[in-house]
């Protein structure tokens, strides 16, 4: 007979189910309602850790595996019975670049298809023993089990990045993914290996810092430089209340009579337990937590003061160049708020520059556009930043309307001895010319340069072997000084 047990008060009770009473009824009843119970938890649990798209672990599954892993020794059993120094796991943490463009240009449908094809794609190269999963979105977990060394985990990182090279076809079109790979790795026969997605992505961030198509693994020194940044990203907010963030100055120059005709405001961070902290470092960190509104606001603030200072000075033909970030210029409200600061401190706009780099211009060309022109219009003038080094094309130069180029400090390091950097300025000094823009040259630290540049016929100049960027109230003795030892006010190129 098929018995049925119930508790009930810590006892258990027999039924007889084969007979047609009432008892019976109600015990096939409750069968069928338990079986029923315990699929559907079943298929809850499965669903809770599994991604619904793809059917790889998700997330949550993704913890439990590595759960699993942490608490059993079978890496560790595995290395002791081949008597090698396998049982490592490196955790590859894969991040497709340009999966947002794809749903834009093609729709979320194709976008969905193409991360199917894209765990496929990761499916053929892993081993046997290594696992998949989807934390959502465009991000990948791959989990490579019972490896020596690093080496193991940077050859199947380029396996990786191969397979999803393979176009996605659809509708007559070839989509590839382009990614980045950060690896961390940890011994598969103890320790939490929960942690290591989390430490995989401080690797990640440096892939993509570097660019699309990039492995990092993780190291002391990418771990101290992880910890250094979160530390500064949470000491932002009372870094702007405690006005640590201050504006220091670099002079620039007339590269044929060296008088001085601008200055570029350059933000600097005074922290308490650090000391001066350079943009280089702050400036991203800034920008990644959406505080480059205040930054510029600072900067603007105290650009429109100075200016008010060398028109005291004495200098009436001048521009003081603020460096503006892409979000800043997508601002629609950011020309309206220029327009206030320049009445607030009754400083003309002719006496302020912005400063944009070549991959803002491409940011949004139609919106960029707009916003160069309302600058210009209000007397504001636009300089292009870095130019070479970027996305810029003889396109992007006809279609804004700019009015200076600043040639990277890169092509003029070896200008005096490189005559390939010679021609390259060269012939920026020649286009700019043709499309009536002034060309500044950056970071001019030797006589030779100064002497090749101005060969070449670069109008302005700037670097250490003119002035170092310092405090105003340091360079405003120089101002005098520069002043004073001419009658007229110092002319700048406009």
């Amino acid at each position: 007979e098929t018995i049925v047990r119930s508790r009930r008060e810590g006892r258990h009770y027999r039924v007889d189910i084969e007979t047609d009473n009432e008892f019976g009824q109600l015990a096939r009843a409750f069968n069928e309602l338990q079986e029923a119970n315990g699929a559907a938890l079943t298929k809850l649990a499965t669903l809770a850790s599994q991604d619904a798209l793809t059917g790889l672990p998700n997330r949550r599954g993704l913890n439990e595996k590595l759960k699993q892993l942490s608490q059993s020794r079978i890496s560790d059993v595995l290395g002791e019975a081949r008597g090698d120094a396998r049982g490592n796991v490196a955790v590859h943490f894969i991040d497709l670049d340009d999966f947002k463009a794809i749903n834009d240009t093609f729709g979320h449908e194709t976008g969905d298809k193409f991360l199917v094809h894209v765990a496929e794609q990761l499916r053929g190269v892993i081993g046997s023993d290594d696992w998949i999963a989807r934390l959502g979105g465009d991000e990948f977990i791959v989990v490579q089990r019972d490896i020596a060394n690093e080496e193991e985990a940077r050859v199947l990182a380029q396996r990786l990045m191969a397979a999803l090279s393979v176009p996605f076809v659809i509708h007559d079109k070839k989509i590839a993914a382009r990614a980045s790979i950060g690896i961390a790795l940890g011994c598969g026969a103890s320790g939490d290996l929960t942690q290591l997605p989390a430490l995989a992505d401080i690797a990640l961030y440096h892939s993509k810092e570097r660019g699309t198509g990039t492995v990092s693994v993780l190291n002391p020194a990418l771990l101290l430089a992880h910890s250094r940044a979160r530390e500064l990203e949470i000491a932002l907010p009372q870094a702007f209340a405690e006005r640590q963030i201050e504006v220091w100055y670099q002079a620039q120059f007339d590269a044929r009579t060296g008088a001085v005709c601008g200055l570029e405001a350059l933000a600097r961070w005074r922290h308490p337990v650090h000391g001066y902290i350079s943009p280089v470092e702050f400036v991203p960190l800034i920008e990644k937590t959406g505080h480059s509104g205040r930054l510029a606001r600072v900067v603007l603030e105290d650009a429109c003061i100075r200016a008010q200072q060398m028109r005291r000075l004495g200098y009436s033909d001048f521009r003081i160049a603020v460096n503006l970030s892409p979000s800043e210029l997508a601002d629609t409200c950011f020309v309206e708020t220029l327009k206030a600061l320049t009445r607030a401190y009754d400083v003309a706009p002719t006496t302020l520059e912005i400063e944009i780099t070549e991959g803002t211009l491409i940011n949004s060309v139609a919106d960029t556009a707009a916003v160069i022109g309302a600058l210009r219009a209000m007397g504001v003038s636009v300089a292009l930043d870095d130019f070479g080094t970027g996305y810029s094309s003889l396109a992007y130069l006809r279609r804004f309307p700019i009015d200076k180029i600043k040639i990277d400090k890169a092509f003029v390091r070896n200008i005096a001895q490189d005559a390939d950097d010679e021609a390259v300025v060269e012939m920026i000094a020649v286009l700019a010319g043709k499309l009536g823009f002034k060309v500044v040259a950056e970071g001019i630290e030797e006589p030779a340069q100064l002497q090749a540049l101005r060969a070449i016929g670069v109008d302005m100049g700037q670097g250490f072997l003119f002035h170092r960027p310092q405090p105003f109230a340091d360079l405003e003795q120089f101002l005098l000084a520069q002043a004073a030892a001419r009658e007229l006010p110092l002319r700048a190129s406009a």
